[in-house]
């Protein structure tokens, strides 16, 4: 699900993970719940090592927040240092380690730092109001679903002159227009197609305001991009700030009962700096739920990205017929959790900013800086993370949050190569018990296994590695 709460220099989003079966959850924000945020107010150097200005979120392993948030922590220790001063022993910076930034004292021990707030926002941007009332949550009658404003046939902006893709044999020559053949694609297909009626039932906190005032839009966008496989349905739509998280929770657990509701305190909403969470939710007969913490206004809470990042999530499960297993990885005849994240992440961008290329680039762009600056990120490497069932070393080496940006990446090749409606044909597939490999060969006519060094090549050539 979202999304990337946290789409800043990397979009993080984490995995709701509930002990119900047949109820899925995905959420945006870091795996295990981050001690807060903590700004930097210009560009700093730590042992040598470049941090720029901005808003830095903070997660700990083996030592307490305490010791590394404030102004006498141990990150502001760090930041007071000198540019070519070490680190107080034991402390080391973890150079080698693939994903944000890492400083350690010891086994199990040390706290990350992820940059978030160098995102670029957009302004003005109107004052968000409510939709709906809050009587009308459950046990009420809904809230209507507000009407969206009719929008103008976007016009394309920004073409860019340059070779596209047509088959895996010329992929890698053409690596430079992959980018442009999917957003291409998904436009054409958005602009050719009727939406699905979607009805929200919008379940809205006390006290809260929705940071996007009219979800059903970029919703809708997602429809016409799968036109063909979303069914009409109706959908709960609880969103909710810190101070009705609670109320949130007795919510979810009316709308869905047993499917984990504490999630919205522990994951989505567990502090107020780190409330930007985001799942979907089936119960795998009749009814779906979308939950959306709306305390802050975070870039992709403003631009309708995380709905519709959310509702791909909605559509995955409503392809395979089933919801989502209450587990954090998922496992034959499940696509992989880099699929089911990097489908949510590479649709949200096509989708909402299908009219101008320029915009989709943007902030496609920006979840892959730090893929971009680590020379890690070879074709080989990523041949390595293109896994299946993940294995225990696969977690330990790499970041969560790379089944978002990377997963992207993968799903963006497939969608320049067969368009939209192949990635989703994926999900119909796999849902009859087939496994990921064969249905892979069946869409794309090559087996995954001849498929992937062409792939991880593209992407590695992209993101200016060999």
């Amino acid at each position: 699900m979202r999304r990337w709460a946290l789409k800043g220099v990397l979009l993080a989003l984490v995995l709701a993970l509930i002990p119900a079966l047949k109820i899925s959850a995905d959420a945006a924000g870091p795996q295990s719940p981050a001690c807060g945020n903590y700004k930097v107010a210009k560009n700093e150097v730590i042992a040598g090592v470049k941090f720029a200005k901005g808003t830095y979120q903070i997660n700990t392993f083996g030592i307490s927040c305490a010791k590394v948030m404030g102004s006498k922590g141990l990150f502001a220790q760090f930041l007071k240092l000198k540019d070519k001063d070490p680190l107080p022993k034991p402390w080391r910076y973890l150079a080698d380690a693939i994903g944000a930034p890492k400083f350690s004292s010891g086994a199990g021990v040390g706290f990350r730092v992820q940059l978030i707030g160098a995102m670029p926002t957009k302004s003005p941007t109107p004052t968000p109001t409510a939709i709906g009332d809050p009587e009308g949550a459950i046990g009420g009658t809904p809230s209507p679903t507000p009407t969206p404003t009719p929008t103008p046939t976007p016009t394309l902006t920004t073409s860019p002159i340059v070779k596209v893709p047509t088959s895996f044999d010329d992929l890698v020559e053409n690596y430079k227009g992959i980018a442009y053949a999917a957003w291409s694609k998904s436009r054409e297909k958005i602009l050719a197609s009727k939406k699905t009626e979607i009805t929200l039932k919008m379940v809205m906190g006390p006290t809260s305001k929705l940071t996007y005032k009219e979800p059903l839009i970029p919703i809708e966008l997602v429809t016409r991009m799968y036109a063909g496989s979303v069914e009409p349905i109706e959908i709960y739509y609880l969103a909710f700030n810190y101070e009705d998280r609670n109320w949130a929770v007795d919510q979810m657990e009316s709308i869905l009962p047993n499917s984990g509701s504490r999630w919205v305190t522990d994951t989505a909403c567990r502090t107020r700096e780190t409330c930007w969470g985001g799942g979907s939710f089936y119960n795998g007969t009749n009814r779906y739920l979308i939950v959306l913490a709306v305390e802050l206004l975070i870039q992709d809470h403003l631009d309708g990205t995380v709905e519709a990042h959310e509702f791909m999530h909605t559509l995955q499960m409503m392809n395979f017929k089933k919801g989502r297993p209450a587990q954090e990885f998922l496992y034959d005849p499940w696509p992989p959790t880099w699929y089911w994240e990097g489908q949510a992440h590479f649709s949200q961008h096509a989708a909402v900013f299908h009219d101008s290329f320029t915009e989709y680039l943007k902030y496609r762009n920006h979840s892959l800086d730090e893929l971009r600056s680590n020379p890690r990120f070879t074709s080989e490497l990523l041949e390595t993370y293109f896994v299946f069932n993940a294995p225990e070393a696969w977690q330990k080496n790499f970041e969560r949050w790379y089944q978002y940006s990377i997963g992207a990446l993968f799903v963006e090749v497939l969608t320049a190569l067969k368009g939209p409606d192949s990635a989703i044909e994926m999900w119909r597939i796999t849902g009859t018990g087939v496994n990921f490999k064969t249905a892979f060969e069946r869409v794309y006519g090559i087996s995954f296994e001849k498929a992937l060094p062409v792939i991880a090549k593209a992407i590695a050539l992209q993101l200016g590695h060999s």
